[in-house]
């Protein structure tokens, strides 16, 4: 499906080979990329359906949201204002429920939200672990999931059980070197992922990304190593941020 290209031509999307002939002719309002079930994700007229790789629609835009199908053969969609999940049908596989829902993680779990407050659900739809966070983030390679209860933030597992509790102002997600940064008390440090400090909570920022640890002091940005020392003196103005705030919810 990798020659098929979402494009768009006079305000209408279609799909263009990689040599920007036209194979589905520009006809949609909106296009989205195809899944390896051979599906993608269309919308006309504020509605969302999905077709084939010939541009036949196979599930009627009836969606006011549809989102592309997952590994496991699930999509999100929308019935209501409701959140579940459909098959490549259009068949509910998990029926229509959530104020919101994410897709489901490498040990099978999703995040969901119910009545203002966060929780896991497993393929079948069962909540695995109740909603009762008030932000939370998808599970990670790791197993675990990052969440926050009463103003803290920590991580928990699968089955719901702390594994890092929930102590700190604020915690991201875990980097390629099996770090987090955390704030405490307005500081910023890191912890690994049995929740061992390895850099005291003392700079003005801390971002990781991928292997290097950039930190902040008194307005400049520096590297420190994983043992917290100083390589590189705070001297940048600016560095990546990979702040995943956005994948809290």
């Amino acid at each position: 499906m990798e020659l098929y290209i979402p494009a768009e031509f006079e305000h209408k999307c279609g799909y263009i080979d990689k040599f920007g002939k036209w194979i589905i002719k520009p006809q949609f309002d909106w296009s989205g990329h195809f899944t390896k079930n051979g599906l993608a994700v269309v919308e006309l007229s504020g509605r969302r359906g999905y077709i084939d790789i010939t541009g036949k629609i196979v599930i009627n835009s009836q969606f006011i949201y549809a989102g592309h199908f997952a590994e496991n053969g699930l999509a999100i969609a929308t019935l209501n204002g409701k959140y579940g999940y459909i098959d490549n049908t259009g068949k509910w596989v998990i029926n229509p429920q959530f104020d919101k829902v994410w897709k489901f993680a490498e040990n099978g779990l999703a995040l969901v939200r119910l009545h203002g407050k966060c929780g896991y659900i497993d393929e079948t739809g069962n909540l695995v672990i109740p909603p009762r966070y008030g932000l939370a983030g998808n599970f990670s390679e790791n197993g675990l999931a990052r969440v926050k209860l009463n103003g803290k933030w920590g991580f928990i597992d699968k089955t719901g059980k702390w594994i890092i509790n929930p102590q700190f102002d604020w915690v991201d997600g875990f980097a390629e070197n099996g770090l987090t940064n955390v704030k405490l008390n307005g500081k910023w440090g890191c912890i690994d992922k049995t929740g061992n400090v390895v850099v005291n909570p003392q700079y003005d920022n801390v971002r990781i990304f991928k292997n290097t640890i950039f930190f902040k002091q008194n307005g400049k940005w520096g590297i420190i190593d994983e043992k917290g020392n100083i390589v590189v003196k705070p001297q940048f103005d600016w560095v990546v941020d990979k702040s995943s705030e956005l994948d809290l919810y």
